[in-house]
């Protein structure tokens, strides 16, 4: 998990991108082990994060790597709780 995280960070770096955020749970699950409904955020330094909606929290916890997890409603509540993680 870690090298698949460093080889995204490197391409992100080389296109000027602080932050990958993925939508698709094969790309979320590629970053983190997590295969569901969620959003997952891969930041500069490899901070991960999960976005996940209550019910997958349980799993979240189970089956990611070292992801910092937030919950949300699901639906526009994701979507809401990524605006909000990125303008931090």
């Amino acid at each position: 998990m870690k090298e698949r995280r460093t080889n995204l960070l490197k391409f992100a770096q080389k296109i000027d991108c602080d932050t990958l955020v993925t939508f698709e749970p094969e790309n979320l699950f590629y970053i983190t082990g997590f295969w569901g409904e969620a959003i997952g955020m891969l930041e500069r330094g490899g901070k991960t994060t999960i976005i996940a909606p209550e019910l997958e929290v349980g799993r979240v916890k189970e089956e990611s790597e070292n992801c910092d997890i937030i919950t949300a409603e699901r639906g526009i509540g994701l979507i809401s709780s990524l605006t909000n993680k990125i303008k931090k």
